[in-house]
Formats: C-alpha cells, sequence, structure tokens
C-alpha cells in the first residue's frame, strides 16, 4: 500500500510538472560538479581524487583521513531557481558516511543562506530564490582503511514556478518536501524543559521483530527537544496490516523518497501497537528542520470528514509521549503538530485539535509517575537524619 501510494503520488506530480510546464514555461537546469578539476573547486581539505576522477578520504601515513570536505565555486543560471534535487553516484562502505550540504547565492550582491542539508532522490526548497547554488560535500569515517567514494555529481535545480505544486501536492501525504519538510518552513517553535521523570514505557515492537531493513548509511545524531506528532494519511487505519505495513512504509521512505531510513522515531497501529522506527538518538526525516524532533506517526488519515484515531491508538500516543517526555525531560508544552514547523495538514485537523487535550494527558501521566518518585526520596532523606534510629 505504501509503494502504491508512493507511486501514485510521484505520477501525480509528474503530471502536474508538465501542466505547469506547458502554461508557465517551468524550466529546470542541471549542473554537473567534477569530483575534482582545476578552477572547478573553491575548497578541498582532506580529500582526493582517484584516477578516473572518484572523490575519497586522503590519506595520512597509510590511514584515511577521519574526515574531509570539498566545496564547489557557486553555479549560475539565466533563470530563478527555487528548489534543487541532488543526483550522485557514490560508495559508503561500513564505518564510513558522506553528507551534501547546498546554499543559495545571489550574484548580484553576493549573498549567502545558510547551508542546508540535502539527501539524493528528493526535491529541497532553498531558503531563499536566487540565480546561483554552491554545493558540498562531506565524507567521513571511522575506519582507518575505508573511504567513501564519490563518482559522479549533478544538481538539478528548478524555477521558481515549481514550488506551487510541490507545496500543494505535499499536503497529500507525511512526511512531505525535501528532507521530511513541506515547501515552506515557520519560525521554529522552542525546546521546553521539563522534569526528568522514569514513566513506564508502552510495549514496543523492536525493528528486529517487524523486519526493519539497515539504514543506507550511519545516523546523524539527534538531541532531543520536541516531540512532534504525525498522521500517515496513506495507509489509512483501515488498510493496516502489522509488520507488514511498517516494511512497506520503510521501504516506500528509502526506495521512493530516497531516504537514509523509515522517517519517523515511533509508529502506532490502530489497535495501539507502537513500532520503533528510528533509533532514538538518531536524527529523522520528518519535519524540515529536524533537529531536535522526535518523530510519533499515527497510523491513519485524521483530516476533517476521514477517519479518528481509535481509543487504543491514543492511549498508546499518551503513554509513548509522556516516557518520552520524561525520559529526555521534555515539557509537555512541547509536543507540537507536524504543521507548526511546514506547510502541511499533517497530522491532520481532528488529530492537531486533540493536541491540547494530549497535552494535558500527558502532563497528569508524568505527574503521577512523579509521585511515587518523590515518596522514596522523602523516605531516603527522612532515614538519612542525623539521631534517628534506624
Amino acid at each position: 500500500m505504501a509503494r502504491d501510494t508512493g507511486i501514485r503520488a510521484k505520477l501525480s506530480l509528474l503530471a502536474t510538472l508538465l501542466l505547469l510546464g506547458a502554461q508557465t514555461g517551468f524550466s529546470a537546469v542541471r549542473f554537473d560538479f567534477p569530483t575534482r578539476e582545476p578552477g572547478r573547486c573553491q575548497a578541498a581539505v582532506g580529500v582526493s581524487a582517484m584516477p578516473g576522477g572518484a572523490l575519497e578520504l586522503a590519506a595520512s601515513g597509510g590511514r584515511r583521513l577521519a574526515q574531509g570536505s570539498l566545496v564547489w565555486r557557486a553555479e549560475r543560471s539565466d533563470i530563478a531557481l527555487s528548489v534543487v534535487e541532488l543526483e550522485a553516484v557514490s560508495q559508503i562502505p561500513a564505518g564510513c558516511r558522506l553528507s551534501w550540504d547546498v546554499r543559495a547565492v545571489r550574484s548580484s550582491d553576493g549573498h549567502l543562506t545558510d547551508w542546508q542539508t540535502l539527501a539524493p532522490g528528493v526535491r529541497l526548497p532553498l531558503e531563499a530564490p536566487a540565480d546561483a547554488v554552491q554545493l558540498r560535500v562531506t565524507l567521513g569515517s571511522s575506519n582507518p582503511a575505508a573511504s567513501p567514494l564519490v563518482t559522479r555529481v549533478t544538481l538539478v535545480c528548478y524555477s521558481a514556478e515549481v514550488v506551487a505544486p510541490l507545496a500543494s501536492s505535499s499536503n497529500e501525504e507525511c512526511p512531505v518536501g525535501g528532507n521530511g519538510g513541506g515547501a515552506a518552513t515557520y519560525p521554529e517553535p522552542p525546546d521546553i524543559s521539563g522534569p526528568i521523570v522514569a514513566v513506564e514505557p508502552p510495549p514496543i515492537v523492536g525493528r528486529e521483530t517487524w523486519g526493519s531493513r539497515a539504514p543506507r548509511e550511519a545516523y546523524e545524531a539527534l538531541n532531543p527537544g520536541k516531540l512532534t506528532v504525525h498522521h500517515s494519511s496513506e495507509p489509512r487505519a483501515a488498510h493496516c496490516r502489522g509488520c507488514g505495513t511498517i516494511r512497506g512504509i520503510q521501504a516506500y521512505h528509502m526506495h521512493e523518497r530516497g531516504w537514509n531510513d523509515i522517517a519517523y522515531h515511533y509508529l502506532i497501529a490502530p489497535d495501539g501497537t507502537v513500532y520503533q522506527g528510528r533509533p532514538e538518538g538518531a536524527n529523522g526525516s520528518h519535519s524540515r528542520p529536524n533537529r531536535h524532533k522526535l518523530g510519533i506517526c499515527v497510523l491513519g488519515n485524521f483530516n476533517r470528514g476521514e477517519e479518528r484515531i481509535s481509543p487504543s491508538a491514543r492511549a498508546s500516543l499518551v503513554r509513548l509521549l509522556a516516557y518520552l517526555a520524561g525520559k529526555y525531560g521534555i515539557s509537555s508544552r512541547a509536543i507540537y503538530g507536524h504543521r507548526d514547523f511546514n506547510s502541511t495538514d499533517c497530522p491532520g485537523d481532528t488529530l492537531y485539535g486533540a493536541l491540547s487535550a494530549l497535552r494535558a494527558d500527558v502532563e497528569r501521566t508524568i505527574r503521577r509517575a512523579e509521585q511515587p518518585h518523590a515518596a522514596s526520596q522523602r523516605a531516603a532523606t527522612g532515614a538519612a537524619q542525623p539521631g534517628r534510629e534506624l
């Protein structure tokens, strides 16, 4: 089901882009970035080019460097660029990692935006329209005998007119857009600290049990500070089939979306079963920018007039949110919906409208867990008072 949905979404987007091109003169340009070529590289540190042009980590004393990077010179276009997509051919051995960043450049005054993380095969809206783009690759390895290899790099850049269809089609499913975000990103709501409390988690089906695939490459580290609630939109709750559905979602995210792994950290089925997605310490691909966010997806479509979250799924969601909030010292006020960060319908009007009540239930769950802890602390303090007979 998830794979079929991905194919339909891609065909729908393709048709929209073709129609837009016929009506507005929408266009795209392709920039090929040679792995090493005099005059095309602005800065290179800790990397070298193999015979034939493949890029790899440089070696010193027979050992690979732990990290290196290459920044290409900005490539200029005659059209206003708003969306980019990376095509890269690379090899990433065990213990190695590879990351890509892009930024927009305004040639008229040299203005540069911040670097944005880019994943191969995923369209990413630039922070601001520009007439030039700059690309950076970072190679890393924890194995002194191994290195990532980069053999071909192409950046496909789309004109401003493509932003509207990307945004409108992105509302059909979650997550959306480039590397886990919609076409628009809103001002980032704050991290809000709360008490660290040991809350009993719900039963969780681990990755090995549901048949997870290994990630494409090493995860980026995550320091959780927010909890983000999503809905799957597709598959709907009525179509969930246990572990097979979770495997299908992972396959869609990795093969259709091109992401490193399943987007979310946890997924909750209509019967209340909780499935582990990415490890909690790994950056997700569910709500751009993904830093500081643990993503929880409730399977179903909770847009107005569609499905409603089941009592079992809601109970598991409250328990899971309370467990994660207590574990990482996150306030229940830092429980957000996907639409708080990106232009999307997610997590649906009905689930988003229920977030205030969910926050209150999570807060009550945390306080109940605090009471036995506080009582045991008082008992320990009393037992240690001087002169008290033990």
